[in-house]
């Protein structure tokens, strides 16, 4: 029998670098199907906004899109990879946090339509203040409208985080 720890600070051949240096391996992009379909998200553009309207009507009558979703087509669990934290939305409805936060999806019968289809999504946003450096992060607890000592939370923050937010004036011990 041999050790669980029997490979440890050996070099262990990868199963499938052969193929890999070959060319030859496949990759989730490689793989077609029948009838498979392409998914495509819209991403915001923006840090910090608030959707007011998200238009997909365009989209509905492109040739090869198959669907288009936004928020209003979701359950609206929120979630997180810790889930007393759960804040995030699969797709964002009222407001966008960093350039990137998922907007609408859309699926296609190809990766072009549903290129395609993305652009033909009208979102409009009202953007709101950004931080975007260490340094500007009070405007954040300013923007939110915190009374002094009313911030409570679980999360830890970092102890040079405490000492420049007690000097602000919005963390109370």
């Amino acid at each position: 029998m041999t050790s669980p720890l029997s490979s440890v600070g050996k070099r262990i051949p990868r199963a499938d670098a052969l193929e890999k240096v070959k060319g030859d391996a496949l990759f989730l992009s490689d793989l077609k199907f029948p009838r498979m379909l392409h998914g495509k998200i819209l991403r915001s553009p923006l840090p910090h906004a608030r959707i007011l309207q998200i238009d997909t009507s365009r989209v509905k009558k492109l040739p090869g899109v198959k669907a288009v979703i936004t928020s209003d087509d979701t359950p609206g669990i929120k979630f997180s990879s810790i889930r007393e934290l759960a804040d995030k939305l699969p797709l964002e409805k009222e407001k966008v946090r960093f350039i990137g936060d998922e907007v609408a999806a859309v699926a296609a019968v190809d990766s072009d339509a549903a290129e395609e289809a993305l652009t033909l999504i009208r979102v409009d946003y009202e953007e709101l203040p950004a931080v975007s450096e260490i340094r500007q992060s009070h405007k954040v607890w300013e923007y939110a409208d915190v009374k002094r000592g009313a911030v409570k939370t679980t999360i830890p923050f970092h102890p040079g985080a405490i000492k420049y937010y007690k000097e602000k004036g919005v963390w109370k011990d």
